[in-house]
């Protein structure tokens, strides 16, 4: 089973830095977990970053402004430097077109890639940030085969 992070589930959402240290410690606790059983929790390779956090404040700023150096470093080296990261590994195509719910494009990100997985008969699932647009299991992505295919495939999400 590959684990990966839902980077859309950080979309300028949260109201201060302790509000996402929050949230961001449970994610920690997961990738944790999942570590404790032999698994990862991929991260995309710069896709965190740059996501707004806190009144378009970046990721990697908002982790800058936490006060727990600790939880800062350890969180940097994870998305910049160590991952793993799930798109060293990625197996679908950026000229694939898969959709969300709201018919989004969502191309080249971790729901694309779990869908596109879960497709070809491998396990995947994605862990979200709360609060965030994505508190619901499974979520439905649309893969756009063509105009007269499209699939709707189900990714748990934790």
């Amino acid at each position: 089973m590959m684990f990966l992070l839902n980077e859309l589930s950080i979309h300028n959402q949260y109201q201060s830095t302790s509000d996402f240290e929050t949230s961001l410690k449970l994610v920690l606790r997961c990738r944790d977990l999942l570590h404790k059983y032999q698994r990862t929790l991929r991260c995309g390779r710069g896709t965190l970053g740059n996501r707004q956090v806190i009144k378009n404040m970046p990721f990697r700023q908002v982790v800058g402004n936490i006060a727990d150096r600790n939880v800062q470093r350890a969180v940097l080296l994870w998305i910049d430097k160590d991952g793993p990261f799930w798109d060293d590994e990625k197996i679908h195509s950026p000229d694939e077109y898969f959709s969300d719910n709201k018919n989004d494009l969502i191309t080249d990100t971790v729901l694309a890639e779990a869908a596109f997985r879960i497709y070809q008969k491998m396990d995947s699932s994605v862990v979200s940030f709360s609060p965030s647009d994505y508190l619901y299991s499974p979520v439905v992505v649309r893969w756009h085969r063509n105009s007269d295919d499209i699939f709707d495939i189900l990714v748990a999400n934790h």
